[in-house]
């Protein structure tokens, strides 16, 4: 009988260990995120991925570990099989990225950039185990608002359902446009709404962003704090 597989370990990310590891990690986020809005969007995700892309966006994370250790956590593991995995690289089975303390005003919040589960990880409580390490270290960041945004597609009903179950609510949307059209051309609207019950116990969407916060309910004239992401 073959002995099951120790749970994920989630601890800070290193950079001269796990950056390939990462990377595939990334490329499996965004490549989902893709496929789940059609066509279009899949080929615009995987089109940025080149290899430029991955220097670069792997030397921005390095920076915003440096500038605040812990806020990039990574889950060992096998995450299975799959194109997205790296040759000879430690396999990840999840990891969850909240932007420095020094983006805070970005947003007058924290930001949980991304958090991602491999799918045979998932059920199994990681994403859980991810989210209560970012959410730690979020409550040490020096901020603006006591709240944690997030940013989730509207057809993404599992992350949905998760961030409903650690408190979320509806605050805001999201509006988008191209930067190279003029005015009336080539605007999106990117809306991200949060998950509302219905008597079918199935979630329905409303045009609101999800948001929780991450303590108390401070009185007015007491500073808050706040935080925002984008998951799969």
């Amino acid at each position: 009988m073959t002995a099951p597989a120790p749970d994920p370990t989630v601890r800070p990310y290193d950079p001269d260990d796990d950056g390939d590891a990462l990377w595939a990690a990334k490329r499996a986020f965004e490549t989902g995120l893709g496929a789940a809005g059609g066509d279009g969007k899949e080929t615009t995700y995987r089109g940025k991925l080149t290899d430029e892309y991955r220097d670069r966006w792997l030397d921005w994370v390095e920076r915003c570990v440096t500038d605040d250790p812990g806020c990039v956590v990574v889950a060992d593991g096998e995450p299975g099989g799959g194109k997205e995995t790296v040759a000879d690289a430690p396999r990840l089975a999840g990891y969850a990225f909240l932007l420095p303390e020094r983006l805070a005003f970005v947003w007058d919040a924290a930001v949980l950039n991304e958090l991602w589960v491999a799918p045979p990880a998932r059920g199994a409580g990681l994403a859980d185990d991810l989210f209560e390490a970012v959410l730690a270290h979020a409550r040490g960041q020096a901020l603006p608002l006591d709240r944690l945004l997030l940013d989730v597609d509207a057809e993404n009903g599992r992350a949905r359902a998760f961030y409903e179950r650690h408190g979320f609510t509806g605050w805001g949307e999201l509006v988008a446009r191209d930067l190279r059209g003029g005015p009336g051309q080539s605007v999106t609207v990117a809306t991200r709404p949060p998950i509302v019950p219905n008597t079918s116990g199935y979630t329905t969407p409303a045009r609101r962003m999800p948001v929780a916060k991450t303590g108390p309910v401070p009185s007015a004239s007491k500073r808050t704090r706040s935080i925002r992401t984008r998951t799969r």
